[in-house]
């Protein structure tokens, strides 16, 4: 909790949040999610699949977490954040002014996001990617990936008596996670990755064969070792380990 990236948090938060909601944990799956959808954003992509399936109880309880915690922060640090955030915080953050270092060919290499894949191609020669176009490729992004959610809640029902279920459950959820965090400007491969590295793992506990176990764990290890080879812009705040 006290070291690095607190996405690397925030993903298995957000999952576990999700699970309690989906086995009638409301209190503490709303709360969870809440909490970390305010602090992170990307999280909230999971309130999407509740909105799609009308699933309005399970929504009321994470509405409800959220405002509380708004309240106590309001109580505790008063209006001046909010109106910071609402004034200059979201805008920057939308539009990329929040991370200047995504500018940069240097952290470019180790930016993942979808509008990070703009930048690296305009530092390749695709000058008519300018940064406007690249920005409106990661809100395309953004919008294809909450469609995605919404159909998950509208089509997919999943039934926890069954371990496979129970799995897929967990499956989608962090895949939504991850696909949800890359519409941000700037997504850090070494964290950012995690939680793709943590969805091939458990794909690969669901594989049905010895032979597809290993190609998932064969991919993990893969993608483990390209992001762990990745030159790094700046000093890491600590060993990798």
């Amino acid at each position: 909790f006290q070291q690095g990236n607190f996405q690397i948090t925030a993903v298995p938060l957000a999952a576990v949040a999700f699970v309690l909601l989906m086995v009638g944990r409301h209190a503490a799956g709303g709360g969870l999610l809440a909490y970390a959808a305010l602090a992170k954003i990307f999280p909230g992509i999971l309130v999407v699949p509740l909105l799609a399936a009308r699933d309005w109880k399970r929504c009321a309880w994470v509405a409800g977490a959220g405002v509380a915690l708004l309240a106590i922060t309001f109580a505790v640090q008063g209006d001046r954040v909010f109106r910071d955030f609402v004034s200059t915080s979201l805008p920057e953050i939308s539009s990329g002014a929040a991370f200047p270092q995504t500018e940069s060919q240097a952290h470019s290499r180790v930016n993942w996001s979808a509008y990070g894949e703009t930048v690296r191609l305009r530092h390749l020669g695709f000058t008519s990617l300018t940064q406007r176009r690249g920005l409106a490729v990661a809100q395309v992004y953004g919008v294809c990936v909450a469609v995605l959610a919404a159909w998950v809640g509208w089509k997919r029902r999943f039934d926890l008596s069954s371990d496979s279920e129970r799995l897929a459950l967990v499956q989608v959820t962090v895949a939504l996670i991850s696909l949800a965090s890359f519409r941000s400007p700037f997504v850090g491969a070494i964290y950012g990755c995690v939680a793709t590295l943590w969805l091939m793992a458990l794909c690969a506990a669901g594989a049905t064969s010895a032979w597809r176990q290993w190609t998932w764990l064969g991919a993990l290890c893969g993608l483990a070792w390209i992001i762990w080879i990745i030159p790094s812009p700046g000093a890491p705040p600590s060993p990798a380990w």
